[in-house]
C-alpha cells in the first residue's frame, strides 16, 4: 500500500518539503520518504508491540484509510497526519541533520544525499532519531537508481560533456521527472535528467534532436538544439542532455500557445503565421524521419524577439484530443494535430 505526489502540509520557514512515497512493510512498519531541501529522508514508524501506543495508532489509522475503496479521500488525509508529525518533529532536527544546501546546486538534485531516520513517541512527544547516513542511489518517487540509468548511443555525436556538479540550477520545469532551466558555461540552458519513470521520454527527446542535428535543416528548423551531454562526476556515465532554452513571455497568458487566453483577440495574420510555421516544421520532421509525438498547444512557444513558434516535447507519448490514441507518435497523428491546431487558432491552412 503506498502513496506518492501528495501534497504535504507547508511550513513557510522550512526548505521544500514534499512526500516522494508512504507505504507499509511487509513487518507492518509505516515508511515514508521525503525530500527535505536537497536531502532525501526516510522515516521509519513502527508498532509498539502492545498495539495500544501513539505510534500503533497513527499506523492503524492509515492502514484502515489505505482498504477503504469507498471513501479513498481518507487515504490522503491520513498520510496528511503522518505527514504533520514528521514535520512537528522534524522541525529542529532535520535542520541539523540536513543543512540546506545552496539553491544553485544541481548535484544535490540527481543525487540526494540519503538520511534514514525514526520517527516514536516518547513520554508523550513525537521525536525523530537518526540512523543512517549516506548518499542515495535508489529514489523512489520516479528517480532511477543511476548506477542503471544511462543514456543510450551518448557517443554519436561530438558533444560536450558537463559534470553535475558543473550545473547551476535556476529553476526546475515541469511536474514529472527532472526538468530544469540551468545555468553551464554562463548560459542558460534547459537540462533532462533520466529516472525511472522518464528514461523512455529523455532517450526519445535526444534521438529526435540528434537527428535534427545532422538534418540540412539544423540551423533554422524551430526547435531546440542540443548543445550538450549531463555526466555522473564520478566515472562519467551520461545520465541527461542538454539543450538550448527557448526563452518565452514570463506572463501565464502568452508562455504557449496553450495559454493564449482569447484566441480572437490575437491578431488573425499572427494565428495564421504560427500555424503556418507549426505546418512548415513538421513537414521537416517527417522528411527527416523524426516525428514529434506529443502534438499539442502547449508544446508550442512563441518566442519574444522574433514572435516565431519553437516546437518543444520530443519526448513522445499523446494527449488528447489533439492526438487519437490509436495515431499516438505517428506521421498521421502529428498530422490530425497540426489540423487542430489551426482550428483551435481559428484560421484555415492552405
Amino acid at each position: 500500500m503506498s502513496s506518492s505526489g501528495y501534497e504535504s502540509p507547508s511550513w513557510p520557514s522550512w526548505p521544500s518539503f514534499g512526500i516522494q512515497e508512504m507505504y507499509l512493510a511487509c513487518d507492518g512498519h509505516l515508511i515514508t520518504t521525503i525530500m527535505y531541501g536537497a536531502s532525501l529522508i526516510e522515516v521509519h514508524l513502527h508498532p509498539t508491540g502492545s498495539w495500544r501506543g501513539a505510534e500503533d495508532e497513527l499506523i492503524e489509522n492509515y492502514k484502515v484509510a489505505c482498504n477503504d475503496v469507498v471513501k479513498v479521500w481518507k487515504k490522503k488525509f491520513a498520510a496528511d497526519d503522518v505527514a504533520s508529525h514528521i514535520m512537528s518533529a522534524g522541525k529542529e532536527a532535520f535542520k541539523k541533520l540536513a543543512p540546506v544546501q545552496s539553491a544553485e546546486d544541481f548535484h544535490p538534485l540527481i543525487l540526494p544525499e540519503k538520511l534514514i531516520c525514526t520517527l516514536s513517541n516518547v513520554e508523550g512527544e513525537w521525536q525523530i532519531t537518526e540512523l543512517e547516513k549516506g548518499l542515495h542511489t535508489n529514489v523512489p518517487g520516479g528517480r532511477e537508481p543511476m548506477r542503471r540509468a544511462v543514456l543510450e548511443d551518448d557517443t554519436a555525436m561530438d558533444l560536450p560533456r558537463y559534470s553535475t556538479k558543473d550545473i547551476k540550477l535556476v529553476e526546475r520545469l515541469g511536474r514529472s521527472g527532472i526538468v530544469a532551466r540551468v545555468v553551464v558555461d554562463g548560459q542558460e540552458r534547459c537540462v533532462r535528467v533520466l529516472d525511472r519513470n522518464t528514461h523512455r521520454a529523455v532517450q526519445r527527446e535526444f534521438d529526435c534532436l540528434k537527428k535534427i542535428a545532422a538534418s540540412p535543416y539544423a540551423a533554422t528548423i524551430r526547435t531546440p538544439k542540443l548543445l550538450g551531454i549531463v555526466v555522473v562526476p564520478d566515472d562519467g556515465r551520461a545520465i541527461g542532455i542538454i539543450e538550448e532554452y527557448i526563452s518565452h513571455p514570463e506572463v501565464y497568458e502568452m508562455s504557449n500557445l496553450g495559454r493564449i487566453g482569447h484566441v480572437t483577440e490575437v491578431d488573425k495574420k499572427r494565428r495564421e503565421k504560427w500555424a503556418s510555421q507549426i505546418r512548415e516544421t513538421v513537414t521537416q520532421l517527417h522528411e527527416i524521419g523524426v516525428v514529434w509525438g506529443d502534438a499539442k498547444p502547449s508544446n508550442v512557444l512563441i518566442e519574444p524577439s522574433t514572435d516565431d513558434v519553437r516546437l518543444i516535447g520530443f519526448g513522445g507519448g499523446f494527449t488528447t484530443p489533439w492526438v487519437d490514441d490509436k495515431m499516438a507518435e505517428t506521421v498521421q497523428g502529428d498530422d490530425e494535430a497540426v489540423r487542430k491546431i489551426a482550428a483551435y487558432l481559428k484560421v484555415r491552412l492552405e
